[in-house]
């Protein structure tokens, strides 16, 4: 009897579930149907990919009408889909802009349009900036594009020029290159800067060592005396000849200097002595100012004075003496340029100076936009305090 409950019992359990397989069977088309429905109107093409398949394992048909609503749906979400992924991988503004266009026409709030957007953003302000640097030739601002550029992973016709520039030319081209833009640009402050850098590659050579400068005595020749006691010594005088010294000096540094030049050299080399406190002055501002009105007002004895200036700050062991040398000699760059011993001075400067870049941008300012001011001495007495 007990045997026999069981059998029936099992009877009954396997015809329940039976019975639930043929109600879940009848429901899944529907239940299919449905989740497609979600999908198409969520324009998840993953979703409808799945459930398609489900419903080929399945076996369920579809109804032909149903069935081909779901198809244009899938067809047209798979060309958006090409359409973006083209927008990304070519990153080109006409393929981002049709891409979005597409994405808002199939449905509005498709998350990767926001997604697009930035992108499309982010390349015009490259695009920008890439513009500007090209126009300026600036390498830092370059190096800037370039590595936004490795980050979008972006390559167009700009990025490639600026990469020309940057890797692709010497420093001497790019150099004359970005000289002659600023001179077309006509920036005062770009084309100083410009033409600093431009002098320092020229001036680098060693060809423009002080003492290679043409228009100085020859060492021997400066270094005899005329005096009827030599207290230095000939040899030691030569070797003094470009060189700090305490004492003045018996000759100009220069060469073809009249007998009213000859004075007026030895006058500023003993007035530099002087400003630089080489020797005690009670005003020594005074002598800074002769110096430099005699620069001003004398043309054949420029270059006397920056030779001697230079001298004097040449293995100068003095501190204040050598401080004095550099402010003097930065006077003379605002008030009176240089002629033959330009290169001379860009190379000294460079070699010896802290504040290289402000004493050539005062000379070159000088040589350039203010070569006709002649400054009057209440302008050199400010300048030099």
């Amino acid at each position: 009897m007990q045997n026999n409950e069981l059998i029936s019992q099992i009877l009954i359990t396997d015809e329940l579930e039976f019975i639930q397989k043929v109600i879940d069977n009848e429901n899944k088309p529907k239940i299919i149907m449905e989740r497609l429905k979600q999908a198409m109107n969520a324009s998840d093409k993953d979703m409808i990919v799945d459930t398609l398949n489900e419903a080929k394992i399945l076996r369920i048909q579809l109804d032909h009408s149903f069935f081909k609503q779901v198809m244009e749906v899938l067809k047209k979400l798979s060309e958006i889909d090409c359409y973006k992924e083209n927008a990304k991988k070519t990153k080109r503004p006409e393929h981002i802009e049709l891409a979005i266009e597409k994405a808002k026409q199939h449905n509005k709030s498709d998350p990767d349009i926001g997604k697009l957007n930035e992108l499309q953003e982010e390349i015009k302000e490259l695009r920008k900036e890439a513009i500007i640097a090209l126009n300026v030739l600036e390498r830092p601002l370059m190096e800037q594009v370039m590595e936004k550029a490795k980050r979008l992973e972006l390559s167009n016709e700009l990025i490639a020029a600026i990469q020309m520039f940057l890797y692709d030319m010497d420093d001497y081209c790019f150099g004359e290159l970005q000289f002659k833009l600023a001179l077309r640009l006509d920036d005062k402050k770009l084309l100083l800067k410009r033409l600093i850098a431009k002098k320092k590659r020229e001036a680098s050579s060693d060809a423009f060592r002080m003492e290679k400068c043409p228009i100085l005595q020859d060492p021997e020749m400066w270094a005899k005396n005329s005096f009827i006691k030599d207290l230095l010594g000939t040899e030691k005088r030569k070797r003094n000849f470009l060189y700090w010294t305490p004492d003045n000096i018996h000759k100009p540094l220069t060469k073809n200097l009249n007998k009213k030049q000859t004075r007026e050299a030895l006058e500023v080399f003993n007035n530099i002595l002087y400003y630089m406190q080489d020797k005690v002055h009670e005003t020594p501002t005074d002598c800074a100012q002769f110096v430099i009105y005699t620069g001003i007002h004398n043309h054949l004895l420029r270059d006397e004075i920056y030779l001697q200036v230079m001298k004097q700050l040449n293995l100068n062991s003095r501190p204040e003496s050598t401080k004095k040398g550099w402010l003097l000699l930065m006077c003379c760059l605002r008030a009176f340029p240089p002629a033959v011993t330009q290169n001379y001075l860009v190379y000294f400067i460079c070699d010896r100076a802290k504040d290289k870049d402000q004493l050539l941008t005062a000379m070159y300012n000088k040589m350039m936009f203010e070569h006709g001011e002649i400054l009057q001495i209440n302008d050199i007495r400010s300048m030099i305090k």
